[in-house]
């Protein structure tokens, strides 16, 4: 069963989404894990607790270039069918499909190869 679970997840990001193995993709798949949790929050990702502002690399709101490629991993989550959003990007919210990559996430990221 747990095969099952890490093929759908690696399925879901290097198909649906389209990453693929050169670069970082561990990276990556940590930004998405980032910007699934803080959707899923109450606070949102323009608001993003200190603990993700270090993840990120800064301590302050994010604005310019970072926020600039947060709101492109919200776009294409969005596109992706993992995200809906309303008036504003960063106040998108999980789909169903949205909630199960990030449950995939949270229990096979680190068996991803």
């Amino acid at each position: 069963m747990e095969d099952k679970g890490i093929k759908k997840l690696e399925t879901i990001l290097f198909m649906d989404i389209g990453l693929c193995n050169c670069g970082s993709p561990s990276w990556t798949i940590d930004v998405i894990e980032l910007v699934l949790k803080s959707q899923l929050s109450s606070k949102k990702i323009r608001f993003i607790n200190n603990e993700i502002y270090e993840k990120l690399g800064t301590t302050r709101y994010v604005d310019g270039p970072i926020q600039g490629l947060i709101d492109f991993v919200l776009y294409i989550l969005d596109d992706k069918g993992f995200l809906n959003h309303g008036s504003s990007i960063g106040g998108a919210w999980l789909t169903d499909q949205g909630k199960e990559l990030l449950k995939l996430l949270e229990k096979h990221k680190g068996d991803i190869e």
